[in-house]
């Protein structure tokens, strides 16, 4: 008797690794001749509420997370750390003042607010509401969605995908996502059948829900599942699809290490498009069954931007002092 084949992971790690670094090294003295800032704020639980504690612990982990990549790229990261009972006020105040500091290249809220700060989300400029939290955001959709569907992209192409959880922050996201890039998602809400998941090709699951996902619901045809979930937990955190699960895709983002950091190379991207390179491409991911040497674009679309950055003047075209170069 043969073991089953096991589900090859995707590296968010890596893919983190490869997009920061290749920023990095392209525009680090960019960042730093500018004195670019990112603002993150975090709240911290004052209740006894486990199930609101443990949502607060991963909003710690991510809000660290986000410092470490943009130190990174040469950024400087303020992280703002309030109790979860903070007036409005003090939270108003420090959004306006980022608003109008041009050296701030983005603002960040972590996720889940106080339900009372909701509304403040509005007031950040859009220009700098990196993550897509206001309704006046320039971007579709929020980092963590936009990795999610960058991820399944290789594997989309002729694939019923269903979207579990498809009303949530993150899951409207892909969903809109998803439908910019012609694809018709099956949507999946609380109470309704997931045993249906079993009849598509690709599952991104973005509930937060621990251990949602079972064997029930996934199975070995699934070419890829995504698990958005990261639920911490004394035995380690915890994403939607219970180990059992998880071990039957062809494909599929581990828990932790995987769209957490994918997350943050899409963050990265979004700080240099607003501070340093306004056209750099969007990085895409190769995927795991090519030929490329590197797991992502990131490489080429750096180089592609920096090309062009300097063919107005190979081309001999005039500068603003008259001069036109050979």
């Amino acid at each position: 008797m043969t073991d089953a084949p096991q589900p090859r992971e995707i590296p968010g790690r890596a893919i983190l690794a490869e997009v920061r670094d290749t920023y990095r090294d392209a525009y680090a003295h960019t960042l730093q001749e500018r004195g670019s800032r990112v603002i993150v704020v975090r709240f911290e639980p004052t209740s006894d509420d486990t199930v609101w504690a443990a949502r607060m612990e991963a909003s710690r982990v991510s809000a660290e997370q986000k410092v470490r990549t943009f130190t990174a790229l040469g950024a400087t990261s303020d992280h703002i750390v309030v109790p979860d009972t903070v007036e409005l006020g003090e939270i108003a105040r420090v959004i306006h003042r980022a608003n109008d500091d041009p050296q701030v290249a983005g603002i960040i809220v972590q996720a889940p607010p106080p339900q009372a700060v909701l509304a403040l989300l509005n007031e950040i400029d859009p220009a700098k509401d990196i993550d897509s939290l206001s309704i006046f955001a320039p971007r579709t959709a929020c980092a963590t969605a936009d990795g999610i569907v960058r991820i399944a992209e290789p594997y989309l192409p002729d694939a019923r995908i269903a979207v579990v959880g498809s009303s949530g922050f993150v899951g409207s996201g892909v969903v809109a996502l998803l439908r910019q890039g012609g694809h018709d998602p099956i949507l999946f809400e609380d109470g309704d059948d997931l045993r249906r998941l079993r009849d598509a090709d690709v599952v991104l699951s973005t509930t937060g829900s621990p251990w949602l996902l079972t064997p029930d619901h996934i199975h070995s045809e699934h070419r890829l599942v995504v698990d958005s979930g990261f639920t911490p937990h004394p035995d380690g955190p915890r994403g939607d699809l219970h180990p059992a699960a998880a071990a039957q895709p062809q494909v599929v983002t581990p828990v932790p290490g995987g769209i957490g950091p994918v997350e943050m190379a899409v963050l990265a991207e979004r700080v240099i498009q607003q501070e340093a390179a306004p056209a750099l491409g969007a990085w895409r991911f190769n995927g795991l069954e090519t030929a490329h040497q590197t797991l992502t674009t990131a490489h080429d679309d750096v180089a592609q931007q920096l090309q062009q950055s300097i063919e107005p003047i190979s081309h001999g075209e005039e500068l603003d002092d008259g001069i036109e170069l050979d």
